[in-house]
């Protein structure tokens, strides 16, 4: 593969940009993956032969030739400017929760307070419980837990049920709180996001007014408005309706 460009590649740097990436000098070999190659127009009657510019003995001696040429006067003085440089603080997503969807409501509880998510699965009801958050128990893995329907708790009113054929993916969450493995439906699970402190947002009065209210922060995110749960008060809550 040849052309007779000396431009910018893959494996040099373009002279005059800051960078510690090596940079072309006299006597380099040409780039041409960069002209005709996978990176360039493609028009290398090589290709045919190699497909990629990568299995090209061309290429392979141009980065023979990179390794084994001599080290630039600056090379220790970037490097050593580059590793003194103060580091600029980062803001990490310090925090993850685990979004689901009940009815027309985004939700999101801690990610420790969730053990699984499990395919829905049938719920045998239970004599002479039937008011209340209980559902009755589910067969997961073989343990049965107990179910609950966390939307009736949080007073959200369900789809309709032509509205959850194709569009949602209905689940079931299995968290823990006070030691108890208990099992809700949801609608929709998008999985564990992470987020950082910052993002997270006051409920309005309205909202916190509520008896009772289990969200205690909101979050935007992809476009909607997620409820963050407080996972203490909501088991707590849960413990108190099933004893």
């Amino acid at each position: 593969m040849s052309a007779d460009n000396n431009n910018a590649t893959p494996l040099f740097e373009p002279q005059g940009q800051s960078s510690l990436l090596p940079q072309r000098q006299e006597g380099d070999p040409t780039d041409c993956w960069n002209q005709v190659g996978v990176y360039g127009d493609k028009s290398c009657p090589e290709l045919r032969a190699f497909v990629h510019c990568r299995n090209c003995p061309v290429y392979s001696t141009a980065g023979a030739h990179l390794l084994q040429r001599d080290v630039p006067d600056t090379y220790r003085e970037e490097w050593t400017n580059h590793f003194a440089r103060k580091r600029k603080p980062t803001t990490l997503e310090d925090r993850s929760a685990v979004f689901f969807k009940i009815g027309s409501e985004w939700l999101a509880l801690p990610t420790h307070a969730l053990q699984e998510v499990a395919e829905r699965k049938a719920i045998h009801s239970l004599p002479h419980r039937k008011a209340g958050i209980l559902l009755g128990l589910a067969n997961v893995r073989g343990e049965l837990l107990t179910c609950i329907s966390l939307g009736h708790l949080l007073r959200i009113e369900p789809l309709p049920s032509q509205a959850t054929l194709r569009t949602h993916y209905r689940r079931l969450l299995v968290a823990i709180g006070s030691g108890n493995r208990v099992a809700f439906p949801v609608d929709e699970v998008s999985g564990a996001e992470r987020f950082r402190a910052e993002a997270l947002k006051p409920p309005p009065p309205a909202l916190a007014g509520s008896n009772p209210s289990f969200i205690q922060a909101l979050l935007e995110w992809q476009g909607v408005t997620v409820g963050l749960l407080d996972a203490d008060l909501l088991f707590s809550t849960i413990d108190r309706n099933l004893t």
